[in-house]
């Protein structure tokens, strides 16, 4: 092998190595998440009602990862995601490097749940609609849990955290 290929063969190496290496930003730590309403708690549940502050509770979060870095919002049954059963209301992409994202490593939503039974966060409009969420709440009051599912830019490293409530 000539000079000229061997050092062709140790930059694709060195170019190949730094493409795969995976750095400390692309692993996604979720360090905190909660979810608060000033219609209280009931035990250890956050209770969301849509008679008492017109149904306003907030979604917080800090979060380790890419940047920019993706979060998914769900409604579910038990504090494990089940992306088949439970019910996705809530999307977002965060950023500090944009004006166009709400959130950087810290996300702080405002959330409502409406007595027809929709729920939303942030600002609605068309790419951010109400979700009616009438075939998932079979009961009034209703224990549940808001999932948080964050991402890293590449979706290669994920993780989940869950909060308490009840809706009433």
């Amino acid at each position: 092998m000539t000079n000229f290929q061997k050092a062709t063969v140790f930059s694709l190496s060195i170019l190949l190595g730094a493409c795969v290496e995976s750095t400390e930003d692309d692993v996604t730590t979720i360090n905190a998440f909660s979810s608060t309403s000033s219609a209280g708690l009931s035990d250890a549940s956050v209770v969301i009602n849509p008679a008492i502050d017109e149904g306003a509770f907030k979604i917080q979060w800090n979060i380790d990862s890419s940047d920019p870095y993706h979060i998914e919002l769900y409604l579910s049954e038990d504090s494990q995601l089940s992306k088949s059963s439970d019910v996705n209301f809530f999307g977002q992409n965060c950023s500090s490097a944009s004006a166009i994202f709400n959130c950087t490593s810290v996300g702080d939503f405002d959330c409502r749940f409406t007595s027809e039974n929709e729920i939303s966060c942030g600002t609605i409009n068309s790419a951010n609609r109400e979700k009616n969420v009438t075939s998932f709440m079979t009961t009034l009051p209703k224990e549940a849990f808001i999932i948080i599912e964050a991402c890293n830019g590449l979706f290669d490293s994920c993780e989940e955290s869950a909060s308490q409530v009840v809706f009433q």
